[in-house]
């Protein structure tokens, strides 16, 4: 278990020190206060154990963390060692009294209760004396220490008397005789692991006929016809670029044999998103196909809206399996990540010519989805670029005159553009490209006779 409060360690050590003077011989005893305090704070008759060092146990090191071995390290407990410096100090009433005689005798006392009681836990007791001269046996830890599973193991360390003189090297007064110990191992206790792994009530090997889902690509098939032809032109697009109302294909395998969804991810969305009825999902041979729509639910069955922008898609798959006790168990897979674009649609106005209206009006009007408004309204606006051939227009407010080489959104669903006065004139069909969050519109042209 551990602790976080190192002083329940010196607590439970001054208790095993006043246990042992009390008992000692009263030629030993000199009535000594046991204290945690520097040797320079002692006051009066006093036994100074006090705390000047801590580090990491080298033998406790990654220690694992039950149940889980991925778990973070804030989880593994942290072993320590404890450092003590042991002192004691007489103050004689008389200068007939050698204080260090008194104070050597005391030390003596000292040290063989910590040698006596090298190890201590929770079940460690010593006799102390009461106040009407019995005696009575008493727990050595604090209370606060029982129970958490602790075990000390008190340690005399051989410093070199050159070492021992470094200790006091700083202090005003001369050197003074010390002890010094080592503690340990002292564990603090680390966090709680939120969960851990449930009980394991059978031994099985569980089989799965064929892998789990996984899709290969997407694709999608484009119609559009070029100025002045008549036969339409299909080109299929892998990785998909598909415009809303429109279908996109997934290959590939293990969509079958079960329970089959399929997920939506975006990067502005906080989980993955499924796709419900409108979308039309369904699964053949040739894999699943869904026909994009503008909004999808989230988790609590509101509408989002759906932007043109990079998505990735997941087919997510539940299949009941049965176990070596004759019972079924529901175990849902999921497939790799697989990107695709959806790209803004644009109302073909016949042919994917956009004919020049005539003077004093050569406003180009626009129909589709989905249109970002202005920036005052919309922070997808800056990601919306218009060219008409090789030049991008300037969009501007809504409620603003266009001139030549601007574009402004009506709504949503509306867009208008006057086209640049630097075309060059010996060419009368230009091709208008909408980009929106990256994502480009179908081809479409304008003819300007």
């Amino acid at each position: 278990m551990g602790i976080n409060d190192l002083s329940l360690v010196t607590k439970s050590l001054i208790n095993l020190l006043d246990c042992c003077f009390s008992t000692a011989p009263e030629q030993h005893v000199h009535n000594p206060v046991i204290s945690s305090h520097r040797p320079d704070q002692l006051k009066g008759n006093a036994v100074g154990l006090y705390l000047y060092h801590v580090c990491e146990d080298p033998h406790s090191k990654n220690t694992p963390v039950p149940d889980d071995q991925t778990a973070p390290v804030k989880y593994s407990p942290l072993g320590l060692q404890l450092y003590y410096q042991l002192v004691a100090q007489y103050l004689s009433e008389t200068e007939s009294k050698d204080s260090s005689i008194y104070e050597q005798n005391m030390m003596g006392v000292a040290m063989k209760a910590l040698h006596d009681f090298a190890i201590i836990d929770e079940r460690t007791k010593v006799f102390r004396k009461m106040p009407d001269d019995s005696f009575a046996e008493t727990a050595v830890f604090d209370d606060l220490l029982t129970g958490t599973g602790t075990r000390l193991r008190i340690e005399l360390l051989s410093i070199d008397p050159k070492d021992a003189m470094s200790y006091w090297a700083t202090s005003s007064t001369a050197p003074r005789l010390a002890a010094y110990y080592k503690v340990s191992v002292v564990f603090l206790r680390p966090e709680k692991l939120p969960t851990r792994t449930g009980r394991v009530f059978a031994y099985g090997i569980g089989t799965f006929a064929g892998l789990g889902p996984r899709i290969d690509g997407c694709r999608n098939t484009l119609s559009f016809k070029l100025p002045g032809k008549t036969i339409s032109n299909q080109v299929e697009l892998s990785p998909a670029q598909v415009p809303f109302g429109e279908e996109v294909l997934f290959t590939g395998t293990g969509f079958n044999g079960g329970s089959a969804t399929l997920l939506l991810k975006h990067a502005d969305w906080v989980n993955p998103l499924k796709v419900d009825g409108p979308w039309l999902l369904s699964f053949s041979q040739k894999g699943a196909v869904i026909t994009i729509q503008k909004t999808i639910p989230d988790e609590h069955g509101i509408p989002v809206k759906v932007l043109p922008g990079i998505y990735s898609a997941i087919i997510n798959v539940k299949r009941q399996f049965a176990l070596t006790d004759g019972t079924t168990r529901a175990i849902e897979q999921h497939s790799n990540e697989c990107p695709f674009m959806i790209s803004p649609a644009i109302v073909d106005p016949g042919d994917n010519v956009f004919e020049l209206p005539a003077i004093p009006d050569k406003t180009i009007h626009v129909q589709g989805h989905v249109f970002p408004l202005e920036q005052s309204k919309d922070p997808l606006f800056p990601l919306l670029k218009v060219y008409v051939g090789d030049k991008k227009l300037t969009g501007i407010k809504s409620a603003g005159t266009l001139s030549a080489g601007e574009f402004k959104v009506g709504d949503v669903n509306n867009l208008y553009l006057l086209i640049p006065g630097l075309l060059d004139p010996d060419i009368h069909y230009f091709p208008l490209r909408i980009i929106i969050n990256g994502a480009e519109s179908a081809p479409f042209w304008i003819h300007i006779p």
